[in-house]
């Protein structure tokens, strides 16, 4: 798994050379100004792909059609708009592995900051208040 998670890295890396990101190459400027605009601009672009991930999520309980795309939901879930609905799934992680990327970290960082993370989440379950 973790050959996977070092690909998915590396490709990015690929597509940010071609996009002239200069933080594609390790280590990069991380001056405070240059880490503060990247974030900015990557976290939109996060939100902005989530969005569109929602446009499809049938958030209107009175409605027998999806979010905004206006799909019958019956039809939802078939293999055409299920595709489209993954791939705003992936549009939403190429873009937080960029900000990964300009932040410095690695697929194994991220593998590790995961494992924390996941353990931390499954210790708040055990607290029944939060």
């Amino acid at each position: 798994m973790s050959d996977k998670l070092d690909r998915i890295f590396e490709l990015q890396r690929v597509l940010m050379r071609r996009l002239d990101v200069p933080q594609a190459e390790q280590p990069g400027d991380r001056t405070p100004e240059t880490l503060r605009h990247w974030h900015k601009e990557l976290g939109t672009a996060i939100m902005i792909e989530a969005a569109e991930l929602f446009d499809w999520a049938p958030w209107k309980h009175w409605s027998t059609r999806s979010g905004n795309k206006q799909v019958e939901q019956d039809q939802l879930y078939g293999p055409e708009h299920l595709h489209e609905i993954k791939m705003e799934i992936v549009d939403v992680l190429h873009f937080t592995l960029e900000l990964a990327i300009v932040l410095g970290m690695t697929a194994s960082d991220v593998y590790e900051l995961y494992l924390e993370k996941n353990k931390i989440n499954h210790e708040r379950k055990k607290d029944e208040a939060y």
